[in-house]
């Protein structure tokens, strides 16, 4: 007999937390830097110096979206991510200035997530952390719990994911 309590989401996919409300990027000085290379799952060891993001609107958030492929994190993220000890995954510093307040603001992190998956397997990917797949970035159930309680999961949405939805079997 197959157990109905079994819980169906154990991974979520980090979403964008889209609203009307909320910051957004208006421009940014990339220094030249190909963010194609954060699906690379390598060490970026030539990151440039002051990389920098203008957003607008309110309130600050603890997720951005500094543009296509930018994943940004507060703070407070990065040394929640530090603490859990989640492997995997580079931070690398920006500057964030807010154009109403006309100051930066942050510290804010770019995230490079190492840990990529190729091939799924349920079994395995349900036991991570923190990892990428294709261009989505996912999360455990444990992490999501630890950024929801500390109050450090605004800007960001968490998608349920099963494993009927990756095309895999539990």
């Amino acid at each position: 007999m197959k157990d109905t309590n079994k819980k169906k989401y154990k991974i979520y996919e980090l979403g964008y937390g889209f609203s009307n409300d909320g910051l957004y990027c208006v421009k940014s000085d990339k220094k030249g830097f190909n963010e194609y290379r954060f699906y690379d799952g390598k060490w970026i060891e030539d990151w440039p110096e002051g990389i920098e993001f203008v957003f607008e609107g309110e309130p600050i958030e603890d997720f951005l979206v500094g543009d296509l492929h930018w994943r940004l994190i507060s703070d407070e993220v990065k040394q929640l991510f530090e603490q859990e000890e989640i492997p995997g995954v580079q931070f690398l510093p920006v500057l964030v200035y807010h154009a109403q307040l006309s100051r930066y603001i942050g510290p804010y992190w770019v995230l490079n997530v190492i840990k990529s998956v190729e091939k799924l397997r349920w079994h395995y990917v349900s036991n991570l952390d923190f990892f990428r797949w294709t261009t989505g970035i996912f999360i455990s159930i444990k992490l999501k719990k630890h950024l929801e309680i500390k109050g450090i999961a605004k800007g960001t949405t968490f998608i349920p994911v099963s494993s009927k939805f990756l095309g895999i079997e539990d």
